[in-house]
């Protein structure tokens, strides 16, 4: 048994082999058969009333700088398919593609369709007659996966909880990417297709959204 005189009310102390334990608004100490606890000192000062104005602060975090280039898919593109997307194994340069008559699984729960700072980024799958990849939609395409113009049409839609990703097959044009030595494949424009009655031939894409 260790034993302990008892101290003045506001004393200062210094415990020379010992535990201690935060149990509510307690703190429990244990005593090894050797400890020294030794009186006198000034008294500690409690972490709320910690007064840290006279004290030197080092910023030890770094201002987020990015390092990417934004995503241009306004020039020639490659034609591929969900397949070969999906064996697609990168590139030195940002490399444009364009897949036709696709179907985007778009997700409808709030913490899927926002980053932690408040941007449209989604990621889904891709699927066409060739098998799925799975890609990253960036925020100024996103609204037209949903069928909508702009991005407080989607949030009004999923606000009254009827916001649904378009069912039509759609034109699409992405960049792939490398990023940190993974690939990246990125779907930043949405090309519509409007299709004419039988006797009549399919009209041109429609460009309803660009790159952010």
């Amino acid at each position: 048994m260790t034993r302990c005189t008892a101290s003045q009310a506001g004393e200062g102390i210094t415990c020379v082999g010992s535990t201690a334990t935060r149990d509510g608004s307690e703190v429990k100490m244990n005593l090894w058969p050797a400890a020294h606890v030794l009186r006198g000192g000034d008294r500690a000062q409690s972490l709320t009333g910690l007064d840290a104005s006279t004290l030197e602060m080092e910023l030890l975090t770094a201002t987020l700088v990015p390092t990417q280039t934004s995503i241009d898919v306004n020039k020639a593109a490659h034609p591929s398919c969900a397949a070969a997307l999906a064996e697609a194994v990168g590139c030195t340069e940002d490399k444009v593609f364009q897949l036709n008559r696709v179907f985007l699984d778009g997700p409808t729960r709030e913490e899927a369709l926002f980053t932690q700072d408040g941007r449209l980024f989604v990621q889904c799958r891709l699927r066409d007659r060739t098998g799925g990849v799975d890609v990253d939609v960036v925020s100024a395409a996103v609204p037209a996966l949903y069928g909508c113009t702009t991005e407080a049409e989607l949030k009004d839609k999923l606000q009254k909880g009827v916001l649904e990703p378009e069912k039509a097959p759609v034109n699409v044009r992405g960049v792939l990417r490398i990023e940190g030595g993974t690939v990246k494949k990125y779907i930043a424009l949405y090309l519509a297709i409007f299709l004419r009655p039988p006797c009549g031939r399919p009209s041109a894409s429609l460009k309803l959204s660009a790159t952010s």
